[in-house]
């Protein structure tokens, strides 16, 4: 059976009902690149189960989460306009799922210039009471972000952040570009864009190109082993126990000088969702993927880090 939007339905799935409710959804995505979050909010479904990806990689899970994050999305756009093109769709009795490409046109962080940008998106209605409701929503950037992922300076909902605590252990964990794992303590979502916290784990003689954050400061706090650190043109020891400040716009690299792996926590403010989605994305490549090549690609299309110089082991030796 087919619709009236054309789209093919199984079983006693109301057409007209899902069909309305994806133009709902296409509109609400039209009122977000304005500025406004509440059609898209009132389409998402309520219950724990509701999931968001943001192109960034962010994931919020349960309404209070999706809720916040479409808030800081639509915060950040103006004058906007969107077009939608159907590339796939699953639709059945209890759920349907559709594909699509979002192509947008917008005014960003309050500039005045138009910028432009494309998603992939899949979006995964349910049917709930007597209507259907959005229970998740992973969107993928197409090509190299239009703008950085986080708004630099400040938080599109500062004022309102909530108290939360992470246990040993606990949080994101992936694999980092320097022979280790990095777990996250804190992210956007969490801290309502005012930072983003990781510790993370380094094999001897490990450390990242010479890099530059442009819109956000950071800090590093050793725990074990002894490191080594460019800041500018100043080359610096760390043991344990180290505290380093990093002003934006400081090119700086860090690299583990000990025998055995070293472990430390870092942090950026505001928080940078671009600098998660690095370490989310290369973590994720095979093996004979990852390396210096890959570092600097994904640094450029997140918008993480300027990379602007090799790794220590290759500068100072």
């Amino acid at each position: 059976m087919r619709g009236e939007a054309g789209f093919e339905y199984a079983g006693r799935v109301a057409p007209d009902q899902l069909a309305a409710a994806i133009e709902r959804y296409q509109a609400a995505g039209a009122e977000l690149v304005k500025g406004n979050p509440e059609p898209q909010k009132s389409l998402f479904s309520q219950e724990p189960d509701v999931v968001l990806v943001s192109p960034a990689g962010v994931v919020a899970r349960g309404w209070d989460e999706v809720a916040a994050t479409v808030e800081r999305a639509s915060g950040r756009f103006s004058d906007g306009e969107i077009e939608f093109e159907r590339v796939g769709e699953v639709l059945t009795p209890a759920l349907a799922c559709i594909v699509e490409i979002e192509r947008w046109r917008a005014k960003v962080d309050r500039g005045d210039e138009v910028v432009s940008g494309e998603l992939r998106v899949s979006s995964v209605f349910r049917p709930e009471g007597d209507t259907w409701k959005v229970v998740q929503r992973h969107a993928d950037q197409i090509g190299p972000a239009p703008f950085p992922p986080s708004p630099p300076g400040k938080s599109s909902r500062a004022g309102i952040s909530r108290p939360f605590a992470v246990e040993p252990g606990a949080g994101l964990s992936v694999e980092n570009p320097v022979g280790g794992i990095l777990t996250f303590k804190a992210r956007s979502e969490q801290s309502d864009g005012q930072l983003t916290v990781v510790e993370t784990i380094a094999a001897p003689g490990e450390g990242p190109p010479l890099h530059v954050h442009r819109h956000e400061d950071e800090f590093i706090y050793t725990l074990e082993g002894r490191f080594r650190l460019k800041l500018a043109d100043e080359l610096l020891e760390a043991d344990p126990g180290s505290f380093v400040f990093i002003p934006r716009g400081t090119p700086h690299t860090w690299q583990n000088t000990g025998a055995k792996a070293g472990r430390f926590v870092a942090g950026v403010t505001p928080a940078a969702e671009g600098f998660e989605q690095f370490f989310v994305r290369y973590g994720a490549l095979a093996d004979d993927e990852r390396g210096e090549p890959a570092f600097r690609r994904l640094a450029s299309e997140t918008n993480a880090i300027e990379v602007v110089g090799p790794p220590l082991a290759r500068s100072s030796p």
